[in-house]
């Protein structure tokens, strides 16, 4: 897992666009591959699954966000995980090649099996800065916090990095560490209207 946290910070040297960086955009959808892998008083869980996650722009510095991601346990199929949030933010630019964002929202977390369901619900606060520190390269990082109903309150760290093929798509990498998980998400990413090309 930790070999897998570095490559977030090597796609750089895959190769260096030669594009001219452009603002940071917030309309976009992204969709791919999850890894998760969660430490307990017995066996590591690992599960995978697929993640969505999408933003748009509806006025100047605020935005909606929504996600949605499905995780099943490896060692123990059909135990699943799914994970919905919708709501809102907004951001500030502090250049054109760097911005400021906060997304507060409503979160929704069920687990099942053949035979229960458990769900918790409450809200999540995302904080965070997003850098194009190269031409067609972005990196972000910040907080994710959740604060559940039955579970409480939960503060994580986030990582990640876009390197742009073309002017509307990314390759993107996050991730999301938290007191006893680590999430992985390998992502394609498609903006609409400008891109840091």
């Amino acid at each position: 897992m930790k070999r897998i946290l570095l490559l977030l910070f090597l796609v750089p040297s895959i190769g260096q666009a030669q594009w001219k960086a452009d603002e940071v955009n917030y309309t976009w959808v992204r969709a791919g591959y999850m890894v998760s892998e969660m430490e307990t008083t017995g066996p590591t869980l690992d599960s995978s699954g697929f993640g969505i996650d999408g933003s748009v722009e509806v006025r100047d510095h605020m935005l909606l966000f929504a996600s949605y991601d499905s995780l099943e346990l490896d060692d123990f199929p059909g135990v699943k995980t799914q994970t919905r949030t919708i709501g809102l933010g907004a951001h500030v630019g502090l250049g054109e090649r760097i911005s400021l964002f906060g997304q507060i929202g409503y979160v929704d977390i069920g687990t099942s099996d053949a035979a229960t369901t458990a769900d918790d619900e409450g809200a999540r606060a995302i904080a965070g800065i997003r850098l194009i520190p190269l031409a067609g390269f972005e990196l972000r990082g910040g907080v994710d916090h959740l604060e559940l109903d039955g579970a409480g309150g939960d503060t994580g760290v986030f990582v990640g990095s876009d390197l742009w093929l073309t002017d509307q798509f990314a390759l993107s990498a996050d991730a999301v560490v938290r007191d006893d998980t680590v999430s992985l998400l390998f992502a394609g990413r498609i903006y609409f209207g400008g891109s840091p090309l």
